[in-house]
């Protein structure tokens, strides 16, 4: 023997890599790519994993991944790993997902109901990454209301990008743990900004939310046109203009040390937007980065600091409570799901010039009918705002 370990009750796992693992048991699901590691209340490790069912059948919908790979997504199936087993659990979370009900009726063992999911698991469930995403590339066109403005892409999003690891590319989401506007605590939640095409200010943000009754709700934000609120390239550029930062990042790259960025971080507070960005530098021998500094930008203001703390004190002057957390708006539930904030009078006298173009176009084509049921919108909208300013 080559262990008194080794008795005869060992087991040899011979599968180890927790992905391959779920691969081999359904091939058939699709899987997110960012497995998770939890304690359960029984002092065990286990991982959870997010799955999904997909199609390219699904008529009328756009398709999304390489050569339109699927235009049908659900996030119907949660998988429990035991970090020390390897046994694999998969449940249903999604009863009304068309595709994972045949799927339970051919392997009838394999899936379980949400309802025996292990409840000491169940707080930490999470919005999956992958699927929001895909969310968000899709809202980057489909948040256009107007047929016109659809059609033209004038109103186009893209992702707000950022200066990570020593190049500019595409911000990825991000987990956070913020108190979202209007609310009274703080939550975790998957968070997504945007700027208009070929433009650098934030003109939105999307958030996920994982908390309790909340789980799965979708909270778009959006700035009014008139109102430039920097992005996060914009950002990122003035850290590089202030002159003190540059100075010290040339100083740190010297002498074989590498200077690294960090993910910037977005959060709404206080009616503004703060944001966080860690730097990092890695020497040359050792390759292991260590967070040196914290930028902070809030309001025009750039300080960075040893720590957050320190930095938010600095922006602040020592008041980082949560009562710093505000909303500016009041927000409304659409049909969606989604939730939307904006400036109603904004989007009111967009909606307004709207209609009023498309008015133009019906005497054109000599469509009074058409003109007269778009001169009653108007009036209807025009008499709710009167009433609503009345109330």
């Amino acid at each position: 023997m080559l262990s008194d370990y080794i008795t005869p009750e060992s087991q040899y796992l011979e599968t180890r890599n927790i992905m391959d693992r779920v691969q081999r048991i359904a091939p058939f699901l699709l899987y997110d790519q960012d497995p998770y590691l939890v304690l359960g209340e029984d002092g065990h490790l286990y991982y959870l994993l997010d799955a999904y069912t997909v199609t390219d059948k699904y008529p009328y919908s756009q398709a999304v991944g390489e050569a339109g790979s699927f235009n049908y997504m659900r996030n119907s199936v949660k998988i429990v790993i035991n970090a020390y087993s390897g046994e694999v659990d998969f449940y249903v979370f999604d009863q009304e997902d068309p595709i994972i009900k045949v799927y339970s009726k051919i392997y009838p063992t394999l899936f379980k109901s949400s309802a025996d999911f292990p409840q000491d698991l169940r707080a930490h469930i999470r919005y999956p990454e992958d699927f929001f995403t895909i969310q968000s590339l899709m809202i980057r066109d489909y948040h256009m209301m107007n047929p016109t403005v659809f059609f033209t892409r004038e109103d186009r999003w893209e992702f707000g990008r950022e200066v990570y690891w020593g190049e500019l590319q595409v911000q990825e989401p991000f987990y956070s743990i913020i108190r979202l506007p209007g609310e009274e605590k703080e939550e975790f939640i998957l968070m997504r900004v945007f700027s208009p095409a070929r433009k650098q200010n934030m003109i939105a943000w999307l958030a996920a939310r994982s908390d309790g009754d909340n789980y799965g709700k979708l909270l778009l934000y959006k700035f009014p046109k008139g109102v430039q609120i920097p992005g996060t390239a914009q950002v990122e550029s003035l850290i590089d203009q202030d002159s003190e930062i540059s100075s010290q990042l040339t100083l740190w790259g010297q002498g074989g040390s590498r200077v690294l960025r960090g993910n910037l971080l977005v959060y709404p507070i206080a009616g503004s937007l703060l944001y966080v960005e860690p730097l990092y530098i890695e020497a040359e021998q050792n390759k292991y980065p260590q967070l040196k500094k914290v930028f902070v930008y809030y309001k025009d203001t750039i300080v960075m600091e040893d720590t957050l703390e320190q930095a938010l004190v600095s922006i602040f002057g020592g008041d980082v409570g949560k009562d710093a957390l505000s909303s500016p708006e009041e927000h409304t539930e659409a049909e969606s799901g989604i939730i939307v904030h904006e400036d109603t009078f904004q989007e009111l006298f967009m909606r307004l010039v709207d209609l009023h173009r498309e008015g133009r176009e019906k005497i054109k084509a000599g469509d009074w009918a058409g003109y007269g049921r778009i001169q009653k919108e108007i009036d209807s909208l025009i008499g709710k705002r009167w009433d609503d300013e009345d109330k």
